[in-house]
């Protein structure tokens, strides 16, 4: 399975880079089609979060976690978040703990998580779970 950070979602729903948007379009259109795309709950809450600060429509928003609610079936544990809480105490990095969920939801139920967020460097040496980190001329 594999998981996608929020940015990926983002970029997939409005056209800000139109590079990131195909990227993003592609691997979700993958993931959807073989069935290994899986969602955390807190990513789906980020995303709604984003577009509507972005003020995009409650049609799109809609049309969008209607795509993505059969991939967002796995529980965020407690233990994940406080294993999340202490990697950020470790690496002094506590304004990333949402990513560091992430991570520990993509460490129990997938085998990657993809992102452009070039800040999940830092987590790579800290985990077992692929962290792909996307740029703009990923293929």
């Amino acid at each position: 399975m594999i998981s996608f950070d929020t940015n990926v979602l983002v970029y997939a729903a409005i056209t800000q880079d139109i590079n990131k948007q195909k990227i993003s379009d592609r691997l979700i259109e993958e993931t959807v089609r073989d069935g290994t795309m899986t969602l955390s709950p807190l990513v789906i809450s980020e995303f709604v979060f984003v577009l509507s600060k972005l003020k995009i429509s409650r049609e799109l928003i809609e049309a969008a976690l209607a795509l993505y609610e059969p991939f967002a079936k796995n529980a965020i544990e407690p233990s994940m978040v406080f294993e999340a809480a202490a990697l950020c105490n470790d690496l002094g990095r506590g304004k990333s703990i949402n990513d560091a969920v992430h991570l520990k939801f993509a460490e129990q139920y997938c085998r990657k998580i993809v992102t452009f967020d070039s800040d999940f460097k830092m987590f790579k040496k800290h985990s077992d779970c692929h962290v792909e980190i996307l740029s703009n001329d990923s293929d």
